[in-house]
């Protein structure tokens, strides 16, 4: 636009315009445009008479024109120069402007011939590739319907060659199903074995304990302790038959079913001895246990093995499940039709997660609970293999409310009615007397024993560990790992020993929660299984438990395990004892007790900044670090061997010896910095700790301190 009106002779106009565009363009990439604005410019400026801004303009584009050797701006601009010297009367050096403007001209057009000349010769190379290229192009049309017919060919005799495979496949794929239907049955009956075998460990290691103190009982004549162990005696023997039963029953599953005798009777009467058989164990477990149906009397054919088996896994299943206060309910109701009836197991139990129950019937699946394991291959594949094998069906179902449903269903038979009624022997389960309970000891009472905190849900196991323990140790038995860590915390005890398989939470959930604590972080734990697999032992090794025993445990190797842990902790409260005297805490130590020195560290960092405070530095701690004064009193105690009060004072005499040794402030002042407002009370306490007087001490030589 400024050219423009430079044309036009608009000078003013053109002057605003060009520059703007010179000041826009002047810090840009845009130079030619650039150069356009200041070359107009140094010619507009010489036609105003501003020879000297003439000069200025031009002579700044002269020296980016040789910058970038922009020949066409060169000539331009050289011949404005020639025009401008001419103006101002210096013929000469105008002469000499115009001459070098004419050079570039010419230099100019040259170029221009030559890029001519290059074009016309791209122009015809590029004539002759396109021919080329159109050669090509047929010849590649060619090459390729020859691929395509050969990809066609391959196409169908590789098709064919897939309808082969494929059929060899699923031929394969038949006798590795008949393979596989062989080796699961083998490996159902093998893992049912295994695991009844594992739950052998229990009632083995109660029995063998029990009869070991029977022997020592009846020689010292204790007829009332020896009751109690028969009572207990007789329990696990029983449930040892019941076990062997289940194994038994594995072995006639593949036997046919006339192998197995079928019997016609009034089913509703045995399914009710079925449920009396487990009354014993509820009340024991203090289970709301139920029975009821719909109709008095029920005669259908039925098979009392299979019955058996089937209602004894399902009220089982339940009663694991079970814990005090909750319900277990037996319904048996007839079919409106009178077609099939079903038997309904309740619980309120511990819920079986949504994400289990496609696979609880399968043999080999494992149901987490919470932290406790059950294993579905101990009763309930067998009961739905029974259940399939008599034509009925059984299913489960989990409410959101905790309660879980076991259902089968059975159809209504009636082809035996003419033969006489088999008689079925029903044996009443002795009632269990009460007489025993797990023995504890009064944790309070002012003895020197250590405490023994046990955690087993299984009462005649918690009977029997008591028993074994209360003599040596003051024993706190719970029955749930929830009650355990809390007892923990409270009690603080000395070791505990505890089930894997909890209530809630499992044993190694457990042992990590009391490694977690500040407060119960430095207690032994020893826990019990019946599994010595080595995926058990890594696992209970990471959860941090000090020893693991398998079932069955025995008594002499038990005691023996809790003096070496106690044995243990002993030297350790030596060795915090000796780590506060010298005020070094977390000095040269192994990192096995890492979390009790950094609980040290804490407090002692704590007393520093507090040391001052002589009225509720205890209770300020125990705030600190999140527990009790009782707490705090009991993990100190349980460290150094030390009370709180008096660790609290060692940690102050050594601050004050250590001023004393890197200061020569008056006495009276160190006390008073150390919290100790009674200058005689401080000189006493520090020469019964040390040996002399802090006036002595502070005269020693640096040497010497």
């Amino acid at each position: 636009i400024g050219n423009l009106y430079l044309i036009k002779g608009e000078y003013e106009a053109a002057s605003v315009y060009l520059e703007s565009a010179y000041n826009t363009l002047q810090n840009t990439s845009d130079i030619k445009n650039w150069l356009e604005a200041c070359l107009s410019l140094g010619n507009l400026k010489t036609k105003t008479g501003n020879y000297s801004a003439a000069k200025g303009f031009l002579y700044e584009g002269l020296t980016v024109s040789k910058k970038h050797n922009f020949s066409d701006y060169l000539e331009r601009v050289y011949l404005l120069l020639s025009e401008l010297h001419k103006l101002e009367g210096k013929s000469s050096l105008a002469l000499e402007e115009r001459i070098k403007s004419d050079q570039y001209a010419e230099s100019f057009r040259g170029e221009n011939n030559i890029n001519r000349i290059m074009q016309f010769r791209l122009n015809y190379e590029k004539e002759v590739y396109e021919e080329e290229k159109s050669v090509l192009a047929e010849q590649h049309k060619i090459r390729e319907e020859i691929k395509q017919k050969s990809i066609n060919v391959s196409l169908i005799i590789i098709i064919s060659l897939i309808a082969i495979v494929i059929v060899l496949i699923q031929n394969q794929k038949l006798r590795i199903k008949r393979n596989e239907a062989v080796y699961q049955l083998e490996k159902d009956k093998t893992d049912f074995c295994l695991n009844v075998s594992q739950e052998f460990k229990t009632p083995v290691t109660i029995i063998l304990g029990i009869l070991d103190r029977l022997k020592r009982n009846i020689d010292q004549n204790k007829e009332i302790k020896n009751l109690a162990d028969l009572e207990i005696l007789s329990r696990q023997s029983e449930n040892l038959q019941l076990l062997i039963d289940g194994v038994s029953s594995i072995a006639n599953l593949e036997e046919d079913k006339k192998h197995n005798k079928m019997v016609y009777g009034n089913i509703i009467a045995y399914l009710q001895y079925l449920y009396e058989c487990y009354s014993v164990l509820a009340e024991i477990k203090k289970i709301d246990y139920l029975f009821h149906s719909n109709v008095k009397e029920l005669h259908v054919d039925y098979i009392p093995e299979y019955l058996r088996i089937i209602v004894s896994s399902l009220i089982g299943n339940a009663m694991e499940y079970c814990t005090e206060k909750d319900n277990i309910t037996v319904n048996i109701n007839l079919d409106n039709n009178k077609r099939y009836f079903t038997i309904e197991v309740t619980d309120t139990g511990e819920g079986k997660d949504f994400i289990d129950m496609p696979y609880l019937f399968e043999s080999r699946h494992h149901i987490q609970n919470g932290s406790k394991k059950y294993n579905s291959q101990s009763g309930l594949s067998i009961t739905k293999h029974l259940v399939e094998r008599i034509n009925g069906r059984i299913e489960v179902k989990n409410y959101t409310n905790g309660k879980t449903v076991f259902c089968v269903r059975l159809p209504i038979s009636n082809e035996n009615i003419d033969e006489s009624e088999n008689s079925i022997t029903i044996h009443k389960s002795a009632s269990l007397s009460d007489k025993y309970e797990a023995v504890e000891s009064n944790a309070d009472d002012q003895n020197d024993k250590p405490i023994v905190l046990i955690i087993e849900d299984n009462r005649d196991m918690s009977y029997y560990l008591s028993i074994i323990l209360k003599d040596k140790y003051n024993v706190i038995v719970e029955s749930s790992s929830d009650f355990g860590i809390s007892t923990a915390n409270n009690k603080i005890p000395d070791i505990i020993i505890s089930d894997v398989s909890l209530p809630h939470k499992g044993g190694y959930n457990l042992c990590e929660e009391i490694r977690s604590s500040d407060v119960t972080s430095h207690i032994p734990v020893i826990l019990l299984t019946v599994n010595n697999s080595k995926e058990e032992r890594v696992q209970g090794i990471k959860s941090g438990a000090d020893a693991f025993l398998v079932k069955p445990v025995y008594e002499a190797e038990l005691i023996a395990v809790i003096d070496r842990l106690l044995s243990s902790r002993r030297q350790i409260k030596d060795k915090y004892s000796q780590i506060a005297r010298l005020n070094a805490v977390g000095e040269e130590n192994d990192s096995d007790n890492e979390a009790d020195i950094d609980f040290l560290n804490r407090v002692t960092n704590l007393i520093y900044r507090d040391i001052t405070n002589t009225e509720n530095i205890i209770e300020l701690i125990a705030s600190d670090v999140c527990i009790s004064s009782s707490q705090l009193n009991r993990k100190i105690k349980a460290l150094t061997g030390m009370t709180t009060t008096n660790f609290v004072l060692k940690t102050r005499l050594n601050r004050a010896k250590k001023l004393l040794t890197v200061t020569q402030k008056p006495i009276g002042d160190v006390a008073m910095e150390c919290g100790f407002n009674d200058f005689a009370y401080f000189s006493r306490s520090f020469k019964k700790e040390f040996g002399m007087t802090p006036t002595t001490f502070q005269r020693l030589p640096h040497s010497v301190n």
